[in-house]
């Protein structure tokens, strides 16, 4: 996994595959998404819900709360 350069609120690595809940600065609605990278834009997002993506930049108060891999049932369905 890469990691996207950023640290969440913990000061624990944000990496591709991570599953992160924050609040967006632009809806102050608190998601949960993976982060991945999307090739189109060649930029990290977080996305909710398999399509919204935010910007890692438009979050803050980001917290990782598990990964993909390990942890794929805190997206829901």
């Amino acid at each position: 996994m890469q990691s996207v350069g950023l640290k969440d609120k913990t000061d624990r690595e944000i990496y591709e595959g991570d599953i992160v809940r924050a609040k967006s600065n632009r809806t102050k609605k608190i998601v949960t998404g993976a982060i991945q990278w999307q090739m189109w834009e060649a930029a990290f997002r977080l996305v909710v819900e398999g399509d919204y993506c935010y910007r890692i930049d438009d979050i803050h108060t980001a917290k990782v709360i598990g990964n993909i891999y390990e942890n794929s049932e805190l997206l829901g369905s």
